[in-house]
């Protein structure tokens, strides 16, 4: 673990090489950034507290940052399975009342096979 300094405190890089295939690191005060920045933008969006968003992505720290983000706003996270079928992403953006989706790219062919009837849910993806 990589020994950092803030000021007079020091802290452990918790997330050291945080994304295994770019090698970038994040400290402490850039991991909250990004969640301050991600939550901001969520609520410049038109999410608000207790409005929910699903998110279908793989284990990284952009999943967890993005969800992070959230909950600072109070954004409800439903986190769809990455081995979710599109009738089963469906039912959980139905039965969740999911207001926006947050998906990676690879998912984007699920997300829209399943929400091709909906009119509700909008959708983005990274």
């Amino acid at each position: 673990m990589k020994l950092i300094s803030f000021r007079d405190m020091t802290y452990f890089l918790f997330l050291t090489k945080v994304n295994t295939i770019t090698k970038q690191e994040l400290t402490y005060k850039e991991a909250e950034e990004c969640c301050r920045l991600f939550g901001t933008g969520l609520v410049q969006i038109g999410m608000s507290k207790g409005d929910v968003l699903a998110v279908m992505g793989q284990n990284s720290p952009q999943y967890a940052l993005s969800m992070i983000g959230a909950f600072k706003f109070g954004i409800v996270i439903t986190p769809i399975s990455a081995s979710y079928k599109p009738p089963e992403i469906q039912r959980q953006l139905e039965m969740s009342s999911a207001k926006k989706v947050l998906i990676e790219r690879q998912f984007l062919p699920l997300v829209l096979d399943a929400t091709k009837n909906m009119t509700s849910t909008k959708f983005w993806y990274t």
